[in-house]
């Protein structure tokens, strides 16, 4: 009884020493995995954020540029500045300066 009692308890504790390695290793794999998968998500979104950021941007810079483009050619025309303010929405300062 002694010898199958020693065989059960060493059973018993290799399985719970198994269990315990068994549990960190699948941890440190998961989180491993969870930073990596955590990584290419962050890096894709923030890709795309800065993609429409700048497409937004550019936008915008390009609507500047071309009513300021519009605002000189009318200025050199020799249109007046109510006019081109109103068609522009651009000041009389901003006008003056271009």
């Amino acid at each position: 009884r002694d010898l199958r009692n020693q065989i059960e308890y060493a059973i018993d504790k290799a399985i719970e020493q198994g269990l315990e390695q068994g549990l960190e290793q699948g941890l440190e794999q998961g989180l491993e995995q969870g930073i990596q998968q955590g990584l290419e998500q962050g890096l894709e979104q923030g890709l795309e954020q800065g993609r429409a950021e700048g497409r937004a941007e550019g936008f915008a810079e390009g609507v500047e540029n071309g009513v300021s483009n519009v605002a000189r050619k009318l200025k050199a025309m020799g249109v007046d500045y109510k006019t081109i303010v109103e068609s522009t929405c651009l000041s009389i300062e901003e006008i003056e300066a271009l």
